[in-house]
């Protein structure tokens, strides 16, 4: 269950960091509240590095882990578009 729950850190952080990447290039004129160290012109090469070290410990963990997490990833993506009525 543990490393269930780091399949499912590591994804969030993969997508932390692309969403940043793109971000910086889709709103490039977007007032930020922050700044991103490590940076080559608009190019945060802080998330990028965030991004390959997240699928490195993604690559760490056994193939059961991968597809629970994907599993539960997928099903909560659905369950996100499914009003409740109550």
């Amino acid at each position: 269950m543990a490393n269930v729950a780091n399949f499912t850190l590591f994804v969030t952080f993969f997508v932390i960091n692309a969403a940043l990447i793109v971000l910086r290039f889709k709103k490039p004129h977007v007032e930020r509240p922050f700044i991103v160290p490590f940076t080559l012109g608009k190019f945060p090469v802080l998330a990028l590095l965030g991004m390959l070290f997240s699928i490195f410990m993604l690559w760490q963990l056994e193939a059961k882990v991968i597809l629970v997490g994907t599993a539960l990833v997928v099903a909560g993506g659905l369950l996100s578009f499914v009003e409740w009525k109550r």
